[in-house]
């Protein structure tokens, strides 16, 4: 496996991460709630989400996975659609918590 850092590919990585942080996903689910029996487990569900988007974006742009010896292929595309797989994945995961947490939080 190798990582190619090209400007356009780094770019997109970019462009991926400022997505899911305008939507939300690097602040917690739960901030200014009183959390006291569920933290533990809410901020371990909260930190799966970020690192399977995070490793889902940079799955999608700057992974190459050259694969035999003659002639090598390239295992790019199984890669970016893992890596979108696992944004998607992370992206409903992170809005079923929201949705969660706001259904707990008293009137």
């Amino acid at each position: 496996m190798e990582f190619n850092f090209s400007w356009k590919r780094v770019a997109f990585l970019l462009v991926f991460l400022v997505i899911f942080a305008l939507m939300g996903g690097f602040t917690p689910p739960f901030q200014g709630q009183e959390v006291e029996m569920l933290s533990r487990r809410a901020t371990r569900a909260w930190i799966t989400c970020i690192l399977m988007f995070v490793t889902g974006a940079a799955m999608t742009t700057v992974v190459d996975h050259w694969v035999g010896m003659m002639p090598p292929s390239n295992w790019r595309p199984l890669y970016m659609i893992l890596g979108i797989l696992l944004m998607v994945v992370a992206t409903v995961w992170y809005r079923a918590m929201l949705a969660g947490w706001a259904q707990q939080t008293p009137a």
